[in-house]
């Protein structure tokens, strides 16, 4: 949906998409984007929404899927259209950002090699189970009201909602 809806309003990454043909769109399931990061960090930091997370101008190690995944392109445009700051400038903030596979960055995350990652998945993805089983702690970043509300006009995503209770081991 993301990649289409951005195509649809001319984001300029994408070409242009006719969809004088389309009969159907559908989505099999939920594509949630999971902003995740350990709890120590966002004590450290007082962060509570992805806006808190997006003010540290220290070390962050940050990951999400390689570029051009839509994991990676949603992230991407939720930080230059909600936000409007992108990797350059968090790097310049202090991140380290780097872009990898669900399995490295799991494998990352659990070593606490990284502090932070964001990728799309649908509901019960397989790092939080594993931070579960771990028993390390992690937080799931919000992401404000009115940004999600840009990003449904702009692209066409939905707001998919994490009730207190789905994973164990995140607030």
């Amino acid at each position: 949906y993301s990649f289409l809806g951005a195509a649809g309003a001319g984001e300029k990454e994408l070409p242009e998409v006719n969809l004088d043909n389309a009969v159907l769109l559908a989505n099999l399931y939920p594509q949630v984007l999971y902003i995740i990061v350990r709890k120590d960090i966002a004590q450290k930091h007082n962060i509570r929404t992805l806006a808190d997370l997006l003010a540290v101008k220290e070390t962050i190690r940050f990951s999400t899927l390689p570029k051009g995944t839509s994991s990676e392109f949603i992230f991407n445009m939720l930080l230059k259209s909600a936000y409007r700051t992108d990797y350059d400038q968090l790097e310049k903030q202090g991140w380290d950002i780097g872009f990898m596979s669900y399995a490295d960055i799991t494998k990352k995350f659990l070593a606490s090699e990284l502090d932070v990652c964001a990728y799309t998945a649908g509901p019960g993805t397989y790092l939080i189970p594993a931070l579960e089983e771990k028993q390390l702690d992690a937080v799931l970043l919000p992401v404000d009201e009115e940004m999600l509300d840009l990003m449904t006009h702009q692209f066409m995503t939905i707001t998919y909602v994490i009730e207190a209770g789905d994973y164990q081991s995140v607030e």
